[in-house]
């Protein structure tokens, strides 16, 4: 099944794709087909273009943030945790007992293009 994705660009509007999934790493982005294949002959995303990849559903929750990129644009993640010790992407996280953190898969938020994270209900 194939899933909406908000793609911001570090420069111009967002943009909005279907795909099942991607992946990422130094070398780019890997996007997969409804049959969770991945496709590189087919899709391709730059990843010197590309702020953020959001899902446009996303788990329904109280623990959300507010993400404002460098160029003004923002958006929410359902999250409760987020960790910026692995660029180039933050990673956000749920919390699960007994302590342990579940990475939230399908995010890809640049840390070079955020200039603020914060809780959408304020800290605690």
């Amino acid at each position: 099944m194939l899933k909406k994705f908000t793609v911001y660009l570090k420069k111009g509007e967002p943009l909005t794709l279907e795909f099942r999934r991607f992946t990422f790493d130094a070398d780019g982005f890997t996007v997969y087909d409804s049959y969770n294949e991945a496709v590189p002959n087919q899709a391709f995303l730059s990843i010197d273009h590309i702020a953020a990849i959001i899902p446009e559903q996303q788990k329904q929750s109280d623990s959300r943030f507010k993400v404002i990129l460098r160029n003004g644009q923002s958006f929410e993640v359902a999250a409760e945790i987020l960790k910026t010790d692995q660029p180039p992407s933050i990673r956000f996280y749920w919390q699960q007992y007994p302590p342990q953190q579940e990475e939230i898969q399908n995010i890809y938020v640049v840390l070079s293009e955020v200039v603020a994270i914060m809780p959408v209900n304020g800290l605690q």
